[in-house]
Formats: C-alpha cells, sequence, structure tokens
C-alpha cells in the first residue's frame, strides 16, 4: 500500500482537514512529498505535524490547501 492510499480520504471529526492527493505516491527517506487538500491548516496556527505510520516527519512548508513534508531518514518511533 502506498502513502497515497494510506491517506486520501482522511479528515479529522469536524470534517477538517481533509486530503485529495499525495505526490509522488512513493518517496526515498529523506525525500518530499507534496499533500494536496483543503484545511490542511492547523488550529490556531499551530506547527503542523505529519506521520508516516508509527514515525514522524517533518513539514518544511505548510499552507490551508498544501504541505510538503519530509519522509524520515530513519526508522523513530512518534512520542506519545
Amino acid at each position: 500500500m502506498s502513502i497515497s492510499d494510506r491517506l486520501l480520504g482522511k479528515k479529522n471529526v469536524n470534517g477538517k482537514p481533509h486530503i485529495e492527493a499525495v505526490a509522488p505516491t512513493f518517496a526515498l527517506p529523506g525525500g518530499e512529498v507534496r499533500i494536496i487538500g483543503r484545511g490542511l491548516r492547523p488550529p490556531e496556527l499551530r506547527r503542523p505535524s505529519v506521520r508516516f505510520g508509527e514515525i514522524e516527519g517533518s513539514v518544511l512548508i505548510s499552507a490551508d490547501d498544501s504541505w510538503w513534508p519530509a519522509c524520515p531518514r530513519e526508522r523513530r518511533r512518534v512520542r506519545s
């Protein structure tokens, strides 16, 4: 299953955010992907966060309609 298959159509309880596309479908460790959707800006202008499964990634650029996160270089678990 690719990244886009797992993310497409996911949204939070109140209907936002909504992910419409992820490109490219696969990325190398340390590479960037683009997440396209609606309502992606975090509430109250908080720092955006992204996960690749259980692995935490970093968001390089964020806007209301798209994010550019970097895929993690190493496998590290998300802290609870």
